[in-house]
């Protein structure tokens, strides 16, 4: 395996923010906007697969 060195921390603030993702800041959304967006999400993802797999 390669051999990995030590990577220097830059920003604590961004490792911070790539170790837990949240909820981005603002408003929380309605149960209806939150349903729509997950189905919008769970489409997208769908598609993508089905490409992924068509291109074998």
């Amino acid at each position: 395996m390669a051999k990995g060195g030590k990577q220097k921390r830059t920003g604590a603030n961004e490792a911070e923010n790539r170790r837990r993702p949240g909820r981005p800041p603002g408003p929380p959304l309605s149960e209806e906007e939150e349903k729509k967006k997950r189905e919008e999400k769970n489409r997208k993802d769908r598609e993508y697969r089905a490409r992924k797999t068509s291109s074998k």
